[in-house]
């Protein structure tokens, strides 16, 4: 049985025991993506460009591209590709799922919350260039973008922990296992019953030697 629910999907080319091999490297690859999206829109707000592309969803009022590559703009729209790039690798996320992760309906469910939350934040994104930037929507935005990256980062650990190196679970789980991985070999010593007979045998030869 899974980490989250139900029976393994049917074996393929591409099939482990517990996961597909596609779903659990996009659930890495999106954990990532979005940390990486997450950054560039703290780099938009740092660096006030937020507006430089002062329309939504396109950049200057008549096309989705801006006019120019200068300044601000570049982070605008590199955040705009970013989060674009995402909502695609989120809905490829969810159309795996249902695919190949069939016997485990909480995955596809999760998958499927994770595509809403996307397009809300797209939404949110949108809503910041529409209110000129309004302190409660850019809230919002970095608030449901930050529980987009949790609920991914978690889901990306449940479907690959099967996988992780046998020590790093150990230590992970705090079992019996960490002390055994971690021990260092060193000189056996010989078992309670053959010390006795060996201190029992010593003890009969000596009469023997001292009396022949």
């Amino acid at each position: 049985m899974g980490l989250i629910g139900g029976a393994p999907s049917p074996p393929d080319a591409l099939a482990h025991p517990r996961g597909h091999l596609v779903y659990r490297i996009l659930t890495v690859v999106t954990a990532a993506w979005t940390y990486g999206t997450i950054l560039l829109g703290a780099n938009v707000m740092a660096t006030d460009s937020g507006l430089d592309c002062p329309s939504w969803p396109t950049c200057d009022g008549s096309s989705i591209t801006p006019l120019s590559f200068q300044g601000g703009v570049v982070l605008e729209f590199s955040h705009r590709l970013a989060a674009f790039s995402l909502s695609l690798l989120i809905l490829a996320l969810f159309v795996v799922a249902v695919l190949y992760e069939r016997r485990r309906p909480a995955l596809i469910r999760v998958s499927a919350l994770a595509f809403l939350m996307v397009v809300a934040q797209a939404l949110l994104g949108g809503a910041i260039i529409v209110t000129q930037e309004q302190n409660l929507i850019v809230v919002a935005h970095l608030g449901l973008a930050t529980l987009l990256f949790g609920l991914l980062a978690v889901l990306a650990m449940l479907v690959n922990l099967p996988y992780f190196p046998r020590g790093w679970l150990a230590r992970f789980s705090g079992s019996g296992e960490e002390l055994t991985y971690l021990k260092v070999p060193g000189p056996k010593e010989p078992p309670e019953s053959e010390s006795s007979e060996a201190g029992g045998s010593h003890r009969g030869e000596a009469p023997s030697a001292l009396h022949p």
